[in-house]
């Protein structure tokens, strides 16, 4: 193609003019604009360069044509151009269509998501990757009005906020609305976690709370410090995940971590930390702290001077770990402390959770994930949650095997714990008496094992308990 820009004051009176120029030359018009400022655009097929130079001297021999020149793009492709920079700035996928549905331009995130060539998209009909969406329906109401709707692009489930370009409405060549894709996963920014891994969310960082968020922003700062941490909170809340992502903000790779894990004996301890003082690792994770012994706590304390950042989780906090060992040193020892909520606490998490999860589920299986609706969601947000994110997956696994592809209902969700107490969490048993304690540990514990056993007997045996005794306990705690 060939851009010629004529400079003529009296705009579109010359184009008559133009066209027999064209047609002496035997060249083929592909496409034509003019301004207000007295510049017309023509794209013409190629021409040989003595006869573009010929075609040229015509068009100035006319006395309307002050100049005409060729050009590397005409203002259309140009803004085009402009335009395409700042749409590939979206993280987000957006798509711009016309008013018959033909896709005329996206970003780099829609081929992303499509696993597709921006070029493959362009020309398209919508409808060939967007489900969920009818610009004929959409039009047909007020004339198109933005709207909020729930789709799939490319297999994920997604918020489509459809915009429309109400100038380009009645112009079929020109955008007629724009369309934006947003999970209801809000997304930590400024964050490469393709490199972590963890039950917490083996499907990228995903929260929505805003202590949460201040939580990930305090573990960033942290990372600058060289000074220990506790990460406490109940099982499931991602003591691990966060010990990972505070290695990573140190900019470590997985290998600069490592994990000390108990109970272990003092024989073995002792080779451990001997590694330790000979390797010296940039990080080193204590996990559970509480299942070590005091004077096993202590030996690792005075041997983490060896490592830049010493990472201790536990189940307790900080009162209840100096409340069973005794020992205020610990205080010292803990530089900076990091309480983890449950999931109960962030009930808005566990939907965006579920709903990132089953995306991520679904596309690998070359499959439509169901969009939760709202009494779903609704139903998540309520749940107790005793295990945490990790009791949450495999409530899902488990709805999957029972439901199938199909739309869930609340009934499908394969949730045991309907009728769990939400003062039942390890922090506050001790607050109570010890049979009050006993029992809200026993309730607690096969709420979070009872899901994950396929039945009763497999479950006892986990326990160590007989099939007859877990069956009269599930039974006296209602869980069913």
């Amino acid at each position: 193609m060939t851009c010629l820009e004529i400079v003529c004051p009296c705009g579109i009176d010359v184009v008559s003019s133009v066209f027999d120029v064209l047609n002496q030359y035997q060249v083929s018009l592909e496409a034509i604009e003019s301004n207000q400022a007295g510049y017309l655009y023509v794209t013409i097929s190629k021409v040989e360069f003595s006869d573009l130079k010929q075609m040229l001297g015509a068009l100035r021999c006319n006395e309307q044509i002050y100049d005409a020149r060729t050009v590397d793009v005409v203002p259309s492709e140009l803004g085009r151009r402009e335009l395409q920079l700042l749409l590939n700035q979206i993280s987000y996928p957006v798509i711009l269509i016309d008013r018959n549905g033909l896709i005329l331009q996206t970003n780099q995130a829609v081929s992303y998501v499509c696993r597709c060539l921006m070029g493959d998209l362009i020309g398209q009909p919508l409808g060939n990757w967007v489900k969920g969406f009818s610009i004929t329906r959409w039009l047909g109401r007020d004339n198109g009005r933005p709207e909020i709707i729930e789709v799939y692009l490319g297999g994920r489930a997604y918020r489509a906020y459809v915009e429309p370009l109400v100038d380009n409405l009645s112009l079929s060549h020109l955008p007629s609305a724009l369309m934006s894709f947003r999970s209801d996963s809000q997304f930590i920014p400024d964050l490469d976690l393709a490199s972590i891994r963890d039950s917490f969310a083996p499907f990228g960082l995903i929260a929505h709370d805003p202590e949460y968020i201040r939580i990930i922003e305090q573990i960033k700062e942290i990372a600058s410090l060289p000074r220990s941490v506790l990460i406490y909170g109940e099982v499931g809340t991602g003591k691990r995940f966060c010990a990972q992502l505070l290695n990573h903000f140190r900019g470590n790779s997985a290998g600069d971590m490592t994990v000390i894990s108990g109970p272990i004996h003092d024989e073995a301890l002792d080779e451990q930390l001997l590694d330790l003082a000979a390797s010296r690792p940039e990080m080193v994770l204590v996990y559970q702290i509480e299942s070590f012994t005091s004077e096993q706590i202590l030996r690792i304390i005075a041997q983490m001077h060896f490592v830049a950042q010493a990472v201790y989780t536990s189940l307790l906090s900080p009162e209840e770990l100096i409340a069973r060992y005794g020992e205020v040193s610990f205080y010292s020892a803990f530089g900076q402390i990091i309480r983890l909520p449950p999931l109960r606490e962030r009930p808005e998490d566990s939907v965006q959770l579920a709903q990132a999860w089953l995306n991520e589920y679904f596309i690998s299986k070359g499959a439509q994930s169901p969009i939760l609706n709202r009494s779903v969601q609704q139903f998540l947000k309520k749940c107790q949650w005793p295990g945490n994110i990790s009791q949450l997956l495999q409530v899902l696994r488990d709805t999957i095997a029972h439901t199938g592809l199909r739309a869930w209902s609340t009934k499908d969700i394969r949730y045991a714990n309907q009728h769990a107490n939400a003062d039942t969490a390890i922090c506050g048993l001790l607050d109570k008496d010890y049979h009050q304690a006993m029992a809200d540990f026993e309730k607690l514990l096969l709420s979070y094992y009872y899901p994950q056993f396929p039945s009763t007997r497999a479950l006892a045996k986990k326990l160590g308990l007989s099939h007859t005794a877990v069956a009269k306990k599930l039974k006296e705690h209602k869980i069913t």
